[in-house]
């Protein structure tokens, strides 16, 4: 019977690793939207990468590189307020796509990266 409990126990506490391990999801700090993966845009006239975002307090995009080794950063400004920012980057390709709203009352509710005509 002690052996059968031990296995048991023991079942349970392997499940409950493997359980936290699967979950754990792509990191998004408070007041911050990523959208992540590769965006080539080669077709004339879509050749520039186009980002937007509805956020608040101080607004800072950052697109990285396609292999996510390089990052270009602009900060686009400050509202009080939920407002609509965009930002055309000049460039192809890209890897993964950060909007941040920094400050206290810094927020981001949606962000977006697509092809964009020049």
């Amino acid at each position: 019977m002690k052996k059968l409990k031990a296995s048991v126990l023991a079942t349970a506490a392997a499940a409950t690793m493997l359980g936290t391990l699967a979950v754990a999801a792509p990191a998004e700090a408070a007041g911050m939207r990523a959208v992540t993966g590769r965006i080539a845009c080669t077709a004339y006239p879509n050749i520039t990468i186009g980002t937007s975002a509805v956020a608040k307090g101080t607004v800072q995009f950052q697109l990285n590189n396609p292999q996510n080794t390089r990052s270009n950063t602009v900060s686009l400004g400050y509202s009080a307020a939920y407002t609509s920012w965009g930002w055309k980057f000049w460039t192809n390709e890209a890897g993964n796509f950060y909007a941040y709203g920094l400050g206290a009352n810094g927020n981001v509710t949606s962000a977006k990266r697509y092809c964009q005509a020049i």
